[in-house]
């Protein structure tokens, strides 16, 4: 269960996806893609061929290698040879099964274009996931904060939608402001597994979309 090993800002959406996840039949040669980086949300579909790439904007994919060979079998995954451009992702129309863009899409300039190209790539049939933030502080690498309204608008050609936030002011009181929840798994601290069972619509700080092509 790769939501208990979350951090706080995650742990409600992990696993509200995980549980959404281990109900659809993915088959074991299933080709993934997580584009920016890693995700925690990888490690649910070990079997499926994954591939991690960073973005020439964001992340190498060097910086990458330490988390994400602890959670995916070597032979089920593979690094991008160099980063992409999410803007022009450099796969074909309809090869992918599914793929993952974990808090990247408000740290791009055209997060419209990123998800168009997202839903380009992927198989009809085939599934999207995204996360984004949308009550974090300041951050010089973000363009934008995404709403769950937002997260319907950039991804509405997807056959079928699922968009969830997750947050309340203490939790993002915390998340913002000091460094405590980046420390501890949720899991591993009482106050943090009660902050998880408080979400306040008017205080998002997390949102999510998954879907179907």
């Amino acid at each position: 269960m790769v939501y208990q090993n979350s951090f706080l800002a995650r742990y409600v959406m992990n696993k509200e996806i995980e549980e959404w996840l281990v109900t659809k039949s993915i088959p074991s040669k299933s080709k993934g893609k997580s584009v920016g980086g890693s995700s925690m949300l990888m490690e649910v579909l070990p079997h499926v061929k994954w591939e991690v790439t960073g973005l020439k904007i964001y992340k190498e994919v060097k910086d990458l290698e330490w988390y994400i060979h602890k959670i995916i079998p070597p032979e089920n995954l593979e690094l991008g040879k160099r980063p992409v451009d999410v803007l022009r992702l450099p796969w074909e129309d309809d090869s992918i099964d599914i793929i993952i863009a974990d808090q990247l899409l408000g740290c791009v300039p055209y997060p419209w274009i990123a998800a168009e190209e997202m839903i380009r790539v992927t198989k009809p049939g085939g599934i999207v996931i995204a996360t984004a933030s949308f009550m974090s502080k300041y951050n010089v690498s973000n363009y934008f904060n995404i709403s769950i309204q937002g997260l319907e608008v950039l991804f509405y050609k997807l056959n079928e939608t699922f968009v969830n936030s997750w947050g309340n002011k203490e939790a993002n009181n915390i998340l913002n402001y000091t460094r405590d929840a980046n420390a501890s798994i949720v899991e591993e601290n009482e106050n943090f597994k009660k902050l998880v069972t408080i979400n306040d619509k008017n205080s998002p700080f997390t949102t999510w979309m998954y879907g179907v092509k």
